[in-house]
């Protein structure tokens, strides 16, 4: 006979909360789970902050910043979600990518969040191949810089 299952207490990839057996008040680890999953699924953040915004909604999402302060504090780089009046914590994994509603900019994690910078446009001059090149070889680091291309 094989042992019977056991059940972690949270998920491996996000660290959502998993129901047990005889546990009490279910509601609230399922309630907390789908409002964590609505949060994650929108793929989007209202900003970036290093501390907590003094006046905001159920479901708002940030980035926290490095150096982050206040109750965010220690929690850098992780995405801090809303949920009843309290924040809650996501670690970010390698690849996921967010929309910053703010910047209007997508931001992505390879260990570290990363947004692609704009080149360099060509401009005049006498050596427009040479600036065109330039500026080409600028754009593809960039794209690999968010995951676009291979590095």
């Amino acid at each position: 006979m094989t042992a019977p299952l056991s059940f972690p207490s949270e998920t491996s990839h996000f660290s959502l909360p998993l129901l047990f057996a005889g546990q009490a008040q279910k509601e609230f680890f399922i309630n907390q789970s789908f409002a964590m999953i609505d949060g994650l699924l929108q793929q989007a953040i209202d900003g970036t902050e290093n501390a907590p915004p003094s006046s905001t909604s159920d479901g708002a999402a940030f980035r926290i910043a490095s150096l982050a302060t206040g109750e965010w504090a220690g929690k850098d780089d992780q995405l801090a979600i809303r949920i009843f009046g309290e924040w809650y914590y996501v670690t970010p994994k390698v690849g996921m990518r967010v929309f910053d509603r703010s910047s209007g900019q997508v931001v992505h994690f390879d260990g570290t969040w990363k947004v692609a910078a704009a080149p360099n446009s060509p401009s005049g001059g006498g050596v427009v191949d040479l600036e065109a090149r330039t500026a080409l070889g600028e754009l593809v680091q960039e794209l690999r810089n968010i995951g676009i291309f291979s590095t």
